[in-house]
């Protein structure tokens, strides 16, 4: 080979050399060097919120190659509805810690409300990771399977859940839709009653069950309906993951949340503690104070609840919930002229709200106004004509027909 031509290969296998070192260093550098912390907009932000954002955003800057600083970051994120910077934080979570399901499972239930598909593969992949410890990613995996229309592996996630826990109200209720989804009703129920037996009063089950007498041809009172539609719904599935970023939330959201839990739970002297406290936070949150003023009504605490009703009124001015509520703290105090007053401002705006026109009729018995109560009552029933206790209140009051 000639010498020129061995120099001139020698030169390009040396350039080669370097590109390819050059790769593999630029490489090295990718991989050692992770991205910098999604930033969001905090300007107009609850500042308990923005505080905990930048609290773990600057957790992740000190420490960028530590997966739990990026899953604690993208928990935060999440646990204030900021989605897609989460998913973000997820994936670099996952990169530094492959064995973790948290990343993953996380990251897949975000996806399930945009890409179904790729929610799933991520709930496959947590599910491959962690079996059933916990049991929740296989039972959202099988409903996820499920809402897509993909039933055969549904089922089959659904029994892999049964094999470990039996009795799981989750994966029996699961099979009991598959199974009237295929129209076979005898094993609908059987699943049913398996709910019921270990989480017994659940809307859910409730429903499914009317369904089943409607196929059956069985014919469901107005009564037994209009129950089923005004029972509570059901309290989320345990699941320890979203506990996790549900603790993460701080916040005006998060305090009223907790609020009107122990409102439901009749813990209201709990719960008016708490709003207090909110209110101090949040001086200008008419929710808050909303709320306390339920809660002081809840107590027969009328003069405060009024306070805290009319300070609504002065953020929200034209809001018919204040009004009515106020309302009914001064009929409670017997100051009926004010109590016509708020729910006149609520007829006002909604004129076919029976509610309103009916506690005006019953401020007008109070006062001894019969022919106006007779004329409100009306009022009221012309609104919800199936509204009883306005037509009771309006036959005490109408002249009795001779028999």
């Amino acid at each position: 080979m000639p010498t020129n031509r061995r120099r001139l290969l020698y030169v390009i296998a040396v350039a080669l050399g370097v590109s390819a070192v050059g790769t593999v260093t630029y490489i090295f550098w990718q991989r050692t060097n992770p991205p910098n912390p999604p930033a969001v907009d905090l300007a107009q932000v609850d500042p308990e919120v923005a505080e905990a954002v930048i609290a773990a955003r600057a957790a992740v800057i000190k420490s960028p190659r530590s997966a739990s600083a990026w899953g604690k970051l993208g928990m935060t994120l999440r646990a204030h509805d900021y989605g897609d910077a989460a998913n973000l934080c997820f994936v670099e979570a996952e990169r530094l810690n492959s064995d973790e399901p948290r990343w993953p499972y996380l990251h897949g239930l975000t996806l399930l409300l945009t890409d179904p598909h790729a929610g799933i593969a991520k709930l496959r992949q947590t599910v491959e990771i962690c079996q059933d410890s916990p049991p929740s990613p296989r039972l959202r995996l099988a409903e996820a399977l499920a809402s897509v229309g993909e039933y055969a592996d549904a089922d089959e996630q659904f029994q892999l859940a049964l094999r470990v826990d039996r009795a799981s109200p989750r994966a029996n209720l699961g099979l009991a839709q598959l199974a009237f989804q295929r129209g076979d009703t005898k094993r609908c129920l059987d699943y049913l009653r398996r709910v019921e037996s270990v989480h017994p009063g659940r809307k859910d089950v409730r429903q499914l069950q009317v369904q089943v007498r409607t196929r059956l041809g069985e014919n469901i009172s107005e009564r037994e309906q209009r129950a089923l539609v005004e029972m509570p719904d059901d309290p989320p599935w345990p699941d320890a993951f979203v506990v996790e970023v549900q603790q993460l939330q701080v916040g005006l959201n998060m305090r009223l949340g907790e609020a009107f839990a122990l409102l439901e739970q009749n813990r209201v002297t709990e719960a008016l503690e708490a709003l207090e406290k909110t209110v101090k936070i949040h001086p200008r949150s008419d929710r808050a104070w909303l709320a306390m003023g339920q809660a002081h009504g809840r107590l027969k605490q009328y003069t405060a609840a009024e306070t805290a009703f009319r300070k609504v009124l002065e953020l929200q001015p034209n809001s018919v919930e204040a009004w009515f509520q106020l309302g009914l703290a001064a009929y409670f105090q017997k100051k009926y002229g004010e109590a016509i007053e708020c729910f006149q401002k609520i007829i006002a705006v909604k004129p076919d709200h029976a509610l309103a026109h009916y506690n005006i009729g019953y401020c007008l018995k109070e006062t001894n106004k019969p022919q106006e109560a007779i004329e409100a009552f009306r009022a009221a029933l012309r609104c919800a004509p199936d509204y009883a206790p306005a037509q009771k209140a309006l036959d005490e009051l109408l002249p009795q027909k001779p028999k």
